[in-house]
């Protein structure tokens, strides 16, 4: 039997790291899971500085080290997440996956970035609905349910009903 090589994931988070580990990512066979969170850099202090919203601009809700939920600017994360690529593609990862469904233009010229908002658009557009089947939308933010509204009423059948 050929041995299977083990695979190094990273985890590129948009908050910062958990005080405990995710458990479930810990037991995946086969696979070592390197957390990469570039926000632990800052205190919380200094991420209210740098990182709040602008005026316009839709937040990123995001956790910090104690738990508290904070808001970020999506610009400012964006510079932040491709610093974290730079230090993934360092550390000669085989994957990167984003731990955000939004929307962020991001690049890496050695691993593959795994996004999994355009993975769940990809299979919503795929999907055969049937007509009993409801779809429910989960929105962190009130500030984002427009927008994600809309976007998601695009993507489904006009004749799917949307909760969000």
């Amino acid at each position: 039997m050929i041995p299977v090589p083990m695979k190094r994931i990273g985890l590129l988070s948009v908050g910062q790291s958990d005080p405990v580990p995710d458990s479930d990512f810990q037991q995946l066979p086969r696979v070592e899971v390197v957390d990469i969170c570039p926000l632990d850099a800052y205190t919380h202090a200094e991420l209210l500085e740098k990182f709040s919203p602008k005026i316009g601009e839709l937040p990123i809700s995001s956790n910090v080290k104690s738990g508290a939920e904070i808001l970020l600017s999506h610009s400012a994360l964006e510079r932040e997440l491709q610093k974290g690529i730079l230090e993934a593609e360092a550390l000669r990862l085989d994957a990167i996956v984003l731990t955000c469904s939004g929307k962020f233009d991001l690049a890496s010229s050695r691993s593959r970035i795994v996004f999994p908002g355009q993975i769940l658009k990809e299979k919503v557009l795929q999907r055969v609905w049937c007509e009993a089947e409801k779809v429910a939308i989960i929105v962190p933010l009130d500030e984002q349910q427009g927008r994600l509204e809309k976007c998601w009423n695009a993507r489904l059948p006009s004749e799917k009903k949307l909760n969000i």
